[in-house]
Parts: structure tokens; sequence; C-alpha cells
């Protein structure tokens, strides 16, 4: 992944066919001062084009748009980029993770859900040691947790069957 060794900055590529969505990914990473946002796709087949063009470090992929769904996408890739799945439905989690997504971000989200999917790319993309000394992107008044701390993951909870 170019550009990642120092945590300079993460080149990021949002694929989103909602508008709406679009514009508040594309507001929400704005204020985030080490991700560079390189390029947006509406469409599945657009996505894949702007993926291996860019060659990203980070993808926010949609699971359903028009042309190619999220997953097609993901498979038919040269550019293997971190993922983070962002979706109206869950049903997909499960398969977003055998692809080895570092998250899956069930629409509507808001700023806070962000950051700790933010928090995971860090860790991925420089290694948990490293990620811990670098600055926390928050907007002003924002903190994880009571303390201000985030804490580890250490349940993680899934629907099976119904």
């Amino acid at each position: 992944m170019s550009g990642v060794g120092e945590i300079g900055v993460v080149r990021a590529v949002v694929c989103e066919d909602e508008p709406l969505a679009r514009r508040a990914m594309d507001d929400y990473l704005a204020d985030v001062r080490w991700i560079e946002l390189v390029a947006t796709a509406g469409d599945g087949r657009e996505a894949l084009r702007l993926i291996n063009k860019h060659e990203p470090d980070l993808v926010f992929l949609d699971v359903r748009m028009p042309g190619m769904s999220g997953v097609e996408v993901l498979e038919a890739l040269d550019h293997r980029p971190a993922i983070v799945f962002t979706t109206a439905f869950d049903e997909y989690a499960i398969q977003a993770f055998e692809h080895g997504a570092v998250d899956y971000l069930v629409k509507p989200f808001g700023r806070d859900r962000l950051v700790q999917t933010l928090d995971r790319v860090r860790v991925r993309l420089v290694g948990e040691a490293r990620a811990r000394r670098l600055p926390v992107d928050r907007p002003a008044g924002e903190q994880r947790g009571a303390s201000g701390e985030g804490g580890s993951l250490e349940r993680v909870f899934a629907k099976h069957r119904g």
C-alpha cells in the first residue's frame, strides 16, 4: 500500500450510489487530516475502474450499487486496498468479513461510528503499536467512552439463521 509507511496520508476512494450518502462521507472524511479522498464512484463499474486506476490504500464500498455489487467489485479488483463496506443491509456482513473487510458500516451511520471505523483502519494499515502513537482525528468535543480512551473489542454479536 502506497504512502502508508509512516501514515503520512491514506489515499481513499468512496464508492456510493446515493448522492446524499456520498456527500456525507466526503464531509466526514474532509475532517480527517490523514485521509486524502482521491476519487468517488457512483456505481460498481466506475468503482472498479477508479480503484484500479488510483490504487488507494482504503476504499469505502457500498454493497448494493448499479452495474456491479460491492462484492463483485471486490472480487474483480487488480489492486487490493483495505475495504470498509457501507450499506443499509446487515445481511451481507458475514460475506464482507469473509472477503477481509476492515469494517462494515450500516447506514445510516454517524460521525461517531465512522471514527470507530477509522481507528480500525489505522490499526490495519500501520499496526496496532504505531497506531496508538498517532494523533486521533476527532471533531472538537467528541470522545470515545467516559474517559476519552478507546477500549478493545471484546465481543461481536451476529444473527445466525434469523
